[in-house]
This record gives C-alpha cells, structure tokens and sequence, in this order.
C-alpha cells in the first residue's frame, strides 16, 4: 500500500498486516498501473485529479484519516505585515476556507458517483469499528511514545 513516510501511518498499516511503502505521490499512477503497490490512500478529490481510476478498480470509503488544509505564515513575516495587511490576510484565508471546503464537499457529494461511473467497484459503509479493534496494538505503541493522554484525546474527537 502506497502511504505517505509518516511513521503513524506506516505503523497502522503494519498492524494490519499490510507492507506501507513510501513512494514520492509523481510515482504512484505508474506504480499502481505496473503493479508495483496494490493500492494508495487519498482523499476522493486527489482520486479525481489523479485519475486513479484508470489504474485502480476498487474504493474502499474508510475515513480512517483526516488531512486539514492550513494556511501559515512565519512570525517574522506576520510581524512585519502592516495591521492593514494582516486584516487583508485574514479576510482572503476565511474566503478561501470557505472555498476549499466548498470543493472538497462537493468532490466527496459528486464524486463517488463519477468513480463508479469510471468503473471502479466503491464500498462506502465500512465497520470503523474493526480498524479500530484491528489498531489496538499501535495504539498501544503510540501511547508508549506520544502519551496516553494525548492518544485518548485524539481518539475523542468526533
């Protein structure tokens, strides 16, 4: 499975019984198509763009990750921005929030139908409940590295 070299991901991918392979995201159409890793994971826009369905033939929907997009700046430049430039800045961030957010959803609402249309096979209910249970072990890991506490408030988000 193609993953991005994020230690978190490789490790649940492992738990699963699955090799991760980290592969730079330009190589991933050829490596699907010669069969080089047997699947990836992206967000259903990138599936889009990508046009991973010309390589790929089966979906699973699992929300098993949450990407945020950001919009960051140093201090040092924030600092040097007038307190009109930082207004101007903050204003065009929420508008373009509010636009990013817009694209994804509309993706995510449209595009599972333009995949199936594409041809490939998509299974969108899943049992969370299995990749949780199936992902003891690496929670397991991560709390002995990163904190008990802080592995059970990410698990209480919703």
């Amino acid at each position: 499975m193609r993953t991005m070299e994020n230690k978190v991901h490789m490790e649940g991918y492992r738990t699963f019984g699955i090799l991760p392979t980290p592969m730079a995201f330009p190589e991933v159409f050829g490596a699907l198509q010669q069969g080089v890793v047997d699947g990836q994971e992206n967000p259903i826009p990138v599936i889009l763009a990508s046009k991973f369905s010309q390589v790929q033939k089966h979906l699973s929907l699992t929300a098993h990750v949450y990407s945020p997009s950001l919009i960051l700046t140093s201090p040092r430049v924030w600092s040097k921005l007038s307190e009109q430039d930082k207004k101007a800045f903050v204003e065009a961030a929420k508008k373009s929030v509010a636009a990013q957010r817009k694209k994804v959803n509309d993706d995510e609402a449209n595009g599972v139908a333009q995949l199936r249309k594409d041809g490939m096979q998509v299974i969108e209910q899943v049992r969370a409940d299995g990749f949780r249970d199936a992902l003891k072990p690496a929670y397991a890991s991560y709390a002995k590295e990163f904190g008990a506490e802080r592995i059970a408030a990410i698990q209480a988000v919703k």
